[in-house]
């Protein structure tokens, strides 16, 4: 070293920069945005396991399609036939939704022999050949459905159900 010289180094510039994710802006922005998305987050969580329903038992669904049934009947001829053929319908669909028999695809008449080849009781086979007995000639044949029978044949649909509700109803 020569002479007084220091060995100091000397800044030239102050320390002025500091990296932007060091502010204090930018950390309040980040802790906002992280509770803005857990609030919706949880919004979402909610909404999704409200909206989650529980599987229906095929008694409440052949309920709940039958009472749909009876809310849009009407009595012209058109009307008889389609109300004969939406109640069938919801009797095989109920069938075997609850009994797993593969009944679907079968006409009324094979319907019937299905069922009663079945282990079901004599009142229940009654009440399905009540409903079925002359549908056949209103579906097809074009006959008009009286609407006494029409609600007959709906009491005796709700009544079928009914009485094969499980015994666990859970």
């Amino acid at each position: 070293m020569v002479g007084n010289e220091s060995t100091e180094i000397y800044d030239i510039y102050g320390v002025w920069h500091v990296p932007f994710w060091q502010t204090q802006p930018f950390i309040i922005g980040v802790w906002c945005t992280a509770i803005l998305i857990a609030i919706v987050l949880f919004y979402l969580l909610i909404r999704f396991f409200k909206a989650r329903k529980r599987p229906l038992k095929p008694w409440e669904w052949a309920n709940r399609e039958l009472d749909a049934l009876w809310v849009t009947r009407g009595f012209t001829r058109e009307d008889g036939r389609k109300f004969y053929s939406q109640l069938t319908e919801i009797i095989k669909m109920y069938v075997e939704k609850r009994y797993g028999y593969p009944v679907m695809s079968a006409t009324d008449i094979e319907f019937l022999a299905y069922m009663n080849d079945r282990a079901i009781a004599p009142a229940l086979m009654e009440n399905l050949k009540q409903i079925f007995e002359g549908v056949q000639e209103i579906k097809f044949a074009n006959l008009n459905a009286i609407p006494e029978n029409i609600e007959r044949d709906f009491a005796l649909a709700k009544a079928f159900v009914a009485n094969t509700i499980s015994k666990d109803r859970a």
